[in-house]
């Protein structure tokens, strides 16, 4: 009996060990076509920005059988590259509730990987991650849906729902106090890779 446990077991390792040299590793990098827009309210307008400075590097591993995992992930963003459709003085309301200065950089670095499905052109995920804005760090989950193009790379798309105060950012304000943004903003992002 005990024979056939240690038989088992064996048989057990050696298919995994055979399931993992199947994957294939493939770096990317975050192409300068990347989108990433913030939609946000205010007691005046609506307003609109776009990051248009978005770089990163991220890795997959993909086996025959259609498997895809996501070893690693980390996006960056330059703050100062944020552009409001509503001019300058937006750009500097934001810039200063963000500490551009002190903090130049969004980061997501991905933390763990949830639940992964195929689609008929990629893949959908869960990813988790670590989102640091204006300093101050916080673990999201991300939905993402990733459609493969014709030349190999990778089109991410998502969404989510951050409230600024969750990073420690007083939402800006204009016109002496008459105009207040909403705490909620929206990020929505179509991030390229592109194998390197």
């Amino acid at each position: 009996m005990r024979y056939l446990i240690s038989i088992f077991v064996l048989s057990s390792f050696l298919a995994s060990f055979t399931l993992l040299s199947e994957l294939k590793s493939v770096e990317y990098k975050v192409d300068s076509k990347s989108t990433l827009t913030i939609e946000g309210t205010s007691n005046v307008h609506e307003w609109i920005a776009n990051a248009n400075k978005v770089t990163g590097n991220a890795s997959f591993s993909f086996s025959d059988d259609g498997m895809i995992k996501i070893n690693n992930c980390e996006i960056n963003i330059d703050a100062k590259s944020i552009k409001s459709t509503k001019g300058s003085i937006m750009d500097g309301k934001i810039y200063k509730a963000l500490n551009t200065d002190a903090h130049p950089t969004i980061t997501f670095k991905m933390k763990s990987l949830g639940e992964v499905s195929k689609t008929s052109n990629g893949f959908k995920a869960k990813v988790y991650g670590y989102l640091t804005i204006a300093g101050v760090t916080k673990v999201i989950g991300l939905d993402i849906a990733a459609k493969e193009t014709a030349d190999g790379s990778y089109e991410i798309t998502g969404s989510e729902k951050l409230k600024m105060t969750t990073y420690g950012i007083d939402p800006p304000t204009a016109m002496m106090g008459a105009m207040t943004t909403g705490d909620e903003v929206t990020i929505n992002f179509r991030t390229v890779l592109v194998q390197k």
